[in-house]
């Protein structure tokens, strides 16, 4: 109780400017670019890393997914820590699952592609297979 009094004015600025936008944004558009945005990332993953031995937990028809997609592997705890090392900020949820959200409002087409491509280079040179990695930490 009380552990923050009144909130930082430039802060609350920001923040007011974010809304405004969100608002301003018409919601059948962003759920249509979030259904390319889900499909795209998907096709790519199958495209690109389909020899790395993931597995597509997500719906692949783009009206039964919601805003993220999730993917298996036995490493997962492994590889999300390689890749959230390389910028690529994803959730883990045990005991092998890579979850991906999927933001329309202000993700581009080309971070799909950036993302793919990290996770394609952390299999390829096995960046995920390091000491460090492999221990679980109490919060994912």
């Amino acid at each position: 109780m009380f552990l923050c009094g009144t909130p930082p004015v430039l802060g609350l600025k920001a923040l007011e400017v974010g809304v405004d936008i969100f608002c301003s944004a018409d919601m059948n558009e962003l759920r249509n670019k979030a259904k390319k945005l889900g499909s795209l990332f998907i096709n790519l993953l199958n495209e690109k890393c389909d020899q790395f031995g993931f597995e597509i937990m997500s719906p692949t028809n783009d009206d039964l997914r919601g805003g993220h997609v999730s993917i298996c592997h036995e490493n997962g705890y492994a590889i999300m820590q390689a890749i959230k090392e390389k910028g690529l900020i994803g959730d883990f949820r045990a005991p092998d699952v890579l979850r991906f959200g999927i933001t329309p409002l202000y993700m581009t087409y080309e971070n799909i592609y950036d993302a793919v491509e990290i996770i394609r280079e952390v299999m390829q040179t096995k960046a995920w297979d390091r000491a460090e990695y492999m221990t679980q930490a109490d919060v994912t």
